[in-house]
Order: structure tokens, then sequence, then C-alpha cells
């Protein structure tokens, strides 16, 4: 699988007041400009190194109506999400509902109180809803996904006779898992927030890849032999980031 570009965040498009909302990241693989936009409203210019600023401000001014536009329709598939701290987390794969509670305190706090399938969580802090009190959460979905999606995909692998080295949970941007050529699988933990179908789909994809690792006519015939109308699974992802909530990824 790719990795991922080490450099530096920029700050082109921040110099300036019709830029607000994009970050510019440089990457020494770009040939060319790009923009992505990722779930939950963040927009992205990937620019070949020693690219000015104006150049990058052009083409953003350019494309601004396809952004507007794809941003609009994000936003119409819920994937917009309130970046508010919750007051209740609700898990689809498999089914949990947990209560949020918030208490101002002097030392930072995360308590849980299990009543399943689900229970209640207190945040506890001088600011029960700040920036600590958001990385604590974040870190306690990260738990909740080693201990619900890990044994979900150790039973799918079993079941279907797959054999990975090993694998983790982590809170991707911009992927819902990973396989990589070594065999080590990492899954996203907000797969958590997924109908279970989805979740399910993700997992066998990305079990799959341990035979065939691309997406090639050859993958498809793997994951269409574990798993009847794959295709039509992995259009219905397109929308999937509609059902995880913004805070998880977003938001200081």
């Amino acid at each position: 699988m790719r990795q991922r570009d080490a450099d530096p965040q920029l700050s082109l498009l921040r110099e300036r007041p019709d830029s607000a909302g994009f970050e510019v990241r440089e990457s020494r693989r770009a040939r060319r400009l790009s923009i992505r936009v990722f779930p939950h409203g963040r927009v992205e210019v990937v620019v070949p190194p020693r690219t000015g600023a104006d150049a990058v401000s052009r083409f953003v001014a350019d494309n601004r109506a396809w952004i507007e536009r794809t941003l609009s329709n994000m936003a119409a598939a819920g994937a917009s999400a309130d970046l508010a701290m919750p007051d209740e987390i609700r898990f689809q794969s498999p089914s949990e509902h947990w209560i949020v509670g918030y208490r101002t305190a002097q030392a930072n706090r995360l308590t849980q109180a299990a009543k399943p399938p689900g229970g209640r969580l207190v945040l506890a802090g001088p600011e029960p809803k700040g920036r600590t009190a958001r990385d604590r959460l974040r870190r306690w979905v990260l738990e909740q996904g080693k201990r619900l999606l890990l044994p979900q995909l150790e039973d799918l692998a079993r079941e279907h006779g797959f054999r990975y080295r090993d694998a983790g949970i982590g809170r991707q941007r911009t992927r819902w898992g990973s396989c990589s050529a070594q065999g080590r699988i990492r899954l996203n933990c907000g797969l958590l927030f997924l109908p279970e179908h989805l979740a399910r789909h993700v997992m066998l994809h990305e079990l799959c890849h341990l035979r065939v690792l691309n997406h090639s006519r050859r993958f498809w015939r793997e994951l269409d032999s574990v798993e009847s109308g794959a295709r039509a699974l992995d259009q219905e992802m397109n929308s999937a980031w509609a059902h995880v909530p913004g805070w998880l990824y977003y938001g200081d």
C-alpha cells in the first residue's frame, strides 16, 4: 500500500484572504497540482516542490466551483457532521450505545461504566470538552475498535481460510483499511459506526488483499468468491463516511 508523503503542511494559501479552509501539502511525488476533498469538508491542495503561492491561488480559483459542488454533495450526504463533542456514541458494528457526560475537575480523566450493550462515559477535567478530552475520547474509540473489530476480522479470516501476520486499529482520515505485502492489516476505527454489512465488506476486502495485492479483475473474482454483491457494496461505501461523526477526525 502507498505510504503517505512525509512532507510538512505548507501555509501558501493561508496567507491569502481568499483561501480560508484549504490546506496545502507539498509532495515530492506530485507532478502537477491536484485537489482532494475529504469527508467532513477538509480540502487539501497537493503541489509539486517549489510551487509558488500565486500559482496555487490561481489553481484553486479555477477549480472553486468544483470544490464547492463537491463540498455541497458531501454535506447533503451527511458527511459534514457536527464537530462538537458528543452526548452519545452509537456503534453499529456491533450495536452499542454509550451515553457521554462531562464534569469539570482538576485532573483530566475518562471513566466508563459498561451496561451492555453500551454504557456510560464521563470525561472530567479543567476543560471537559476541550482538546485533551477530545483526544482522550478518540483514544477510547481506538480501544473499542481493538475490542470489537479485531475479533470480527479474526472470525472472518478463520471462516474463509485467510491467514494474516497481525492486525491493528487506526484513525485514518482517508481510508477504511489497508493490507501490506507482509500480511499486516490495519482497520479504521470509524468502521464501528458503519452498518455491520459495510464493516464486514471492508474486512473481507482487506483479507482478499492477502492473496491479490491490487484491484485487478483477479482481486474482484477473489472477493466475489467470499462475498456476493461485492461491487454493489463497494459503491455503497462511497457514502459510508456519512455514518461517522466528524469529532472523531476533526476539531481541536
